[in-house]
């Protein structure tokens, strides 16, 4: 893919460039030059076809326009038994690790056990936290299993600061505002310039192989 990413991580009915255009497992990719991940999403996992949806993950990823997997993870609030959701979370890593692609995780009250699983992995996997909202020493906890955070709409202040460049992303997730926007109030709480955010995060993605 020729595009720059900026969002690294976006739900809409319509596919941004710049951005990696989340899609659940069983929809289909919708037609044009974007970027995609796609995952079975922890509110999915009370659903009784999750081997038909880890399929047609599978078969999704060989599509050059899927450049990540997910988002995926563990939510303590909504979506099937954790033991269930766990098992999921780590098929995907399987297959993160097996295609080199980076896993979105979608992260909810689950630190606890998704940094074991993650250190476990080892440096084979590359892993993203999207909409990242939590403290400093949570945010550096998953810093130093080795995953990047990303910030969205809404995000701690003190974490913002701390996030190493190297390790920083923005996304819009389902927010209206534009990535352009989200960068900026993540530029100001970092003290910096937009424009440097946006160089920083289009190097990571790079860094990342995206």
């Amino acid at each position: 893919m020729t595009n720059t990413i900026f969002d690294i991580h976006h739900h809409g009915a319509e596919p941004r460039p710049c951005a990696i255009n989340s899609i659940m497992a069983g929809e289909q990719l919708p037609e044009g030059n974007h970027m995609f991940s796609i995952g079975i999403h922890p509110w999915q996992t009370d659903r009784n076809d999750l081997d038909r949806l880890f399929e047609s993950v599978h078969t999704a990823i060989s599509d050059p326009r899927v450049v990540a997997i997910g988002e995926t993870g563990i939510d303590r609030l909504r979506g099937g038994d954790l033991n269930l959701q766990t098992e999921i979370f780590n098929r995907h890593i399987d297959l993160a690790i097996q295609t080199g692609k980076p896993l979105i995780i979608h992260n909810v009250r689950a630190s606890d056990i998704i940094l074991p699983i993650i250190k476990n992995a080892g440096k084979g996997l590359k892993t993203i936290i999207h909409g990242f909202r939590g403290k400093p020493i949570e945010a550096q906890q998953l810093i130093n299993a080795g995953a990047y955070i990303s910030l969205g709409q809404y995000f701690n202040g003190d974490t913002a600061k701390m996030i190493p460049d190297n390790r920083l992303f923005a996304e819009t997730d389902e927010s209206t505002m534009t990535i352009d926007d989200i960068i900026e109030t993540i530029a100001t709480a970092r003290l910096t310039s937009p424009q440097k955010i946006k160089e920083q995060i289009a190097l990571n993605a790079e860094l990342l192989g995206i």
